[in-house]
């Protein structure tokens, strides 16, 4: 069996950057990418995995055992072809309605679109021979087992259980053995149907619509920036090389927008800041002279609040944590943490999150933001594990 290279989640944007009055987009989707070695990806439909695990937890709550039987989730499985050797993948989702972009008529441009406007899964893969590759595909095909199969299976077997349980309430003491003491009497064993013959899907081959190239460049690893106003919306990528560098892509536009040196081992993140909150930590002179600071005001008001983005950039043999302002990467902050620490890229909403209804999410955050601050909130974040178990926040603060 090959080995597991990286797991990547994707689910859909908190609903603090929606705008008032706005729902969720319907066709929101979720989705766990899993890289084997060998270019090997599968991607499981994270709705039906939140549906399986739903009806388990169920069903063990009842004190039912359902853990011998198979179960089964929705999952496609992705065999990328023309890259050498693989080492990250991002999924981007499905084609956005909005992509109205066209091509420049360059296979090898990075100017041009990569992405085409129909295809019903993205991909970004990066590694070696070439260092980065993108991939589209318009399969619409049927996956292994759907969600629905997957519940019936589940409702199908307890039921077996049950009839085979008042089929052995029913006999009664005519299929017992008369020679035997009343406490020695045989436990009907309960029934578990035979499990159905394992189907291994075959990997779909994709070819890659775009790749960038460098014969001396092997790019470790692949961060997407959080998605906009819906999971399939990610407007910008970093990765990290084997030569110390920091590339920041505008994966939409296939462009390389800037390039960061000397920064070899680099482990990169991202931060979500609202606009109200970085002005309401600028202090400001009241008519006396003296510094006051603005109220924090509430996420969830009736006007759409600005959410500003920050990359962060930790040098762990330097000790060093760089902070950037996106989009065109102006630094706002350079920080000596020494060594030994560790970042940690967290923040985004718990899978299953696209079953729930735009404005039971809004109730929640606000619910959440009463109880423990606007750190629940889902937007990215960041914190540093020190050698000892510390952990600290990274927080932007106005100047």
């Amino acid at each position: 069996m090959s080995p597991v290279l990286a797991i990547k989640l994707r689910t859909p944007p908190p609903v603090i950057k929606l705008p008032p009055r706005t729902q969720a987009p319907a066709t929101d989707d979720e989705e766990i990418t899993i890289l084997f070695d060998g270019g090997r990806v599968v991607s499981i439909d994270g709705q039906s995995l939140w549906m399986v695990l739903r009806v388990c937890e169920g069903q063990r709550e009842s004190g039912i055992d359902v853990t011998r039987g198979p179960m089964s989730f929705t999952y496609k499985k992705w065999s990328f072809q023309g890259q050498q050797d693989i080492l990250d993948v991002v999924s981007c989702g499905p084609s956005t309605s909005s992509a109205s972009h066209t091509t420049s008529g360059l296979p090898n441009s990075l100017t041009s679109y990569p992405f085409t406007s129909s295809a019903t899964a993205r991909y970004i893969a990066v590694g070696a021979r070439p260092m980065l590759s993108y991939y589209t595909t318009n399969d619409s095909s049927r996956p292994l087992l759907s969600a629905v199969s997957a519940a019936t299976m589940v409702v199908s077997k307890v039921t077996s259980a049950v009839f085979s349980f008042a089929r052995s309430w029913w006999s009664g003491p005519s299929n017992l053995r008369p020679n035997l003491p009343a406490g020695d009497q045989p436990v009907p064993a309960q029934f578990i149907p035979a499990p159905p013959p394992v189907q291994i899907a075959p990997a779909t081959p994709i070819t890659a619509v775009l790749s960038l190239a460098d014969s001396n460049r092997r790019i470790l690893h692949i961060l997407l920036s959080p998605p906009t106003i819906s999971s399939a919306r990610h407007p910008l990528a970093v990765t990290t090389d084997s030569l110390g560098r920091v590339m920041l892509l505008d994966i939409e536009e296939g462009e390389m927008i800037r390039m960061f040196k000397g920064v070899r081992g680099a482990v990169c993140g991202w931060v979500e800041v609202l606009e109200a909150d970085l002005k309401s930590k600028q202090p400001n002179t009241n008519e006396d002279g003296d510094k006051k600071k603005e109220p924090r005001p509430s996420t969830h008001t009736t006007n759409h609040q600005r959410v500003l983005l920050f990359l962060v950039i930790h040098s762990p043999r330097r000790g060093i944590v760089e902070v950037y302002q996106m989009r065109h990467a102006h630094r706002v902050g350079i920080f000596h943490v020494g060594v030994g620490w560790r970042l940690v890229a967290c923040g985004g909403e718990p899978l299953g999150s696209a079953y729930v209804g735009t404005e039971r999410r809004r109730a929640a955050a606000r619910l959440a933001e009463e109880k423990v601050g606007r750190q629940a909130s889902g937007l990215a974040t960041c914190l540093l594990v020190g050698p000892n178990g510390e952990i600290r926040r990274v927080e932007i603060e106005g100047s």
